[in-house]
């Protein structure tokens, strides 16, 4: 399943597929290199409400993100967390480096 990337006004949503591990890493490495690039995205979001695995290299792919967005000056959030991924990111101290917005509902 490959990353869907949308950009609305000045703001970037990377959708995320359910299985969120180093098979996608080099299509959301694409994805967000881009936004990174584009001057009009000011923002980045990073939509979770498909995924229902990540594993430890989907953490590492957020944080070189995160890294990323802030030596680009586009501040990134994970957004629509189910309970499960969140509970992972919980582990992983992604609060951190990430405002989170949990999934409606």
């Amino acid at each position: 399943m490959a990353i869907d990337t949308q950009i609305q006004g000045n703001s970037a949503r990377i959708i995320v597929p359910n299985f969120f591990d180093s098979s996608i890493y080099q299509s959301f490495k694409r994805a967000t290199t881009t936004l990174m690039e584009n001057p009009e995205v000011q923002s980045i979001a990073v939509d979770l409400s498909m995924t229902e695995y990540l594993d430890s290299s989907a953490i590492g792919i957020l944080a070189l993100l995160a890294e990323n967005a802030k030596y680009a000056k586009k501040p990134a959030r994970l957004i629509c967390i189910p309970g499960r991924v969140l509970d992972i990111l919980n582990i992983a101290h992604m609060s951190s480096l990430f405002e989170i917005e949990l999934a409606p509902g």
